[in-house]
């Protein structure tokens, strides 16, 4: 295995924090191994939500709430989540899974939230929880739905 240096400043361009460095251990060869194989690391399913029900969007433990069912409803694991309730209105919310994540990110006043399911698990379990999201969300419109292979 070969062993790189590479400074903070090389990181973030901070000179202040040139004297701090992060020992990182590549191995080249796996790095193009895996280029190489098209490994796949999961599914991605995005949507932009419109027409929501603006006070859902606002209430932040709903939305964790939903999130949760989410990843429940595609037989996901669960370990934890982050929210944050922003003034006047507005939150976002992340479970972290042991497959990946789910998160969502609202706008009431506009009646918009837009979600991300991430798993490193089966397309399946992917639509199946960006569909209870759907559901619970009961969106007039979708745009920018997307279900990309990584």
């Amino acid at each position: 295995m070969i062993s790189n240096v590479i400074t903070k400043k090389e990181l973030i361009g901070d000179s202040k924090a040139s004297q701090n460095s992060v020992k990182l251990d590549i191995n080249p060869s796996t790095i193009s191994d895996n280029f190489k194989d098209k490994k796949n690391y999961g599914y991605t399913q995005l949507g932009t939500f419109y027409g929501c029900d603006p006070v859902l969007l606002d209430d932040v433990n709903a939305l964790i709430t939903i999130l949760y069912d989410a990843a429940y409803f595609a037989d996901m694991t669960p370990f934890g989540d982050l929210s944050k309730k922003f003034e006047p209105q507005g939150a976002s919310g992340l479970v972290g899974l042991m497959e990946s994540h789910i998160s969502i990110h609202t706008w009431p006043e506009d009646g918009v939230a837009v979600v991300d399911v991430y798993t490193c698990g089966t397309k399946k379990s992917c639509q199946q929880a960006y569909s209870s999201l759907k559901q619970s969300l009961q969106p007039k419109k979708i745009k920018k739905q997307r279900l990309i292979k990584r």
